[in-house]
């Protein structure tokens, strides 16, 4: 799986991503300007079937987004969304 980051993300959201792309033995790839079909291509380059995706809401991470590459398919996103919790929140 390849781990990355919504765009324009803020420090806190790139840190957390490379911190988990580590933590569960993933790459992580700096997303800047790079469209989904290029996070897609480079995927498939390095054999992976999904890419992770923290989003933000108001300049902090809010959730992880998962998309499923299929062989000789484009891609799709997942229903499935996975909020994270702050150490702020109750």
């Amino acid at each position: 799986m390849l781990v990355t980051t919504s765009r324009y993300s803020s420090q806190a959201t790139r840190n957390f991503a490379k911190n988990f792309a580590k933590i569960i033995s993933c790459k992580y790839v700096a997303r800047g300007k790079k469209a989904i079909d290029s996070l897609v291509l480079l995927a498939r380059k390095n054999g992976d079937d999904k890419i992770c995706v923290a989003i933000e809401k108001s300049s902090l991470l809010d959730h992880l987004e998962f998309l499923t590459i299929k062989p000789n398919l484009k891609w799709s996103w997942e229903i499935d969304q996975v909020p994270v919790k702050h150490e702020s929140e109750n």
